[in-house]
């Protein structure tokens, strides 16, 4: 089950060459999260046996969806840390910079598509 999870190469940069891991994209919240929300919900005291009783079913379903891996990717070991420490992501078009992920692109990429939307042309390519 772990290789049909893991795959053969990191979903970002196409190495197979490194190690690959799996990168969760999403975490559950903790226990005292899903009981403080479930008692807002229900507007009953976090001590209610039924706040306790919903929390905890919600709390068992986050915690198999997260375990199932179906929220994960593959990544190889550079691109993992680079996503986890420093919030970097490889970019989609040139494929070889990374960039901070509130980014579409990276500041390179970003520029020539400016410069295709103002000028109708890429301004790099002629330097190219």
């Amino acid at each position: 089950m772990r290789q049909e999870l893991i795959g053969s190469a990191c979903e970002q940069c196409g190495s197979s060459d490194r190690t690959l891991v799996l990168q969760h994209m999403w975490h559950p919240p903790s226990y005292a999260q899903v009981l403080t929300e479930t008692a807002a919900v229900l507007g009953l005291p976090r001590n209610d046996e039924r706040v306790e009783a919903r929390a905890y079913q919600i709390y068992e379903a986050n915690h198999e969806r997260y375990i199932s891996g179906r929220d994960a990717k593959t990544f190889c070991d550079k691109c993992a840390y680079l996503w986890d420490k420093h919030g970097l992501k490889l970019c989609s078009e040139c494929r070889e910079s990374y960039h901070p992920m509130r980014y579409k692109l990276c500041k390179r990429c970003a520029q020539r598509e400016r410069d295709r939307k103002i000028y109708g042309k890429d301004l790099f390519e002629s330097l190219s």
